[in-house]
């Protein structure tokens, strides 16, 4: 599911394809802290990320409730799993 996902993000976000990005696994807009859990990801895989993040919760909407955050967090990487550690 990944590979699938990284392949048509990487077809719709062409200028931002093969580029590495730093990606908050909680994101700090939703109240991740800003030395929180990061990883690598192809830029274009990461602007698919945060448009479904920014789609079930706008940035200026507020906190999220912890509850709230959980279902954003298992919505949002069901759809687009962060891709398997490196050396594994």
């Amino acid at each position: 599911m990944y590979k699938s996902g990284l392949k048509d993000a990487q077809k719709a976000y062409l200028g931002k394809a093969g580029v590495d990005e730093a990606h908050h696994v909680t994101p700090v807009y939703l109240g991740g802290p800003r030395n929180g859990l990061k990883t690598n990801l192809d830029g274009a895989y990461h602007q698919r990320i945060t448009n479904e993040f920014r789609g079930l919760w706008a940035y200026g909407k507020g906190m999220p409730s912890f509850e709230e955050l959980r279902e954003i967090l298992r919505r949002v990487y069901g759809k687009f799993p962060l891709p398997p550690a490196k050396g594994r």
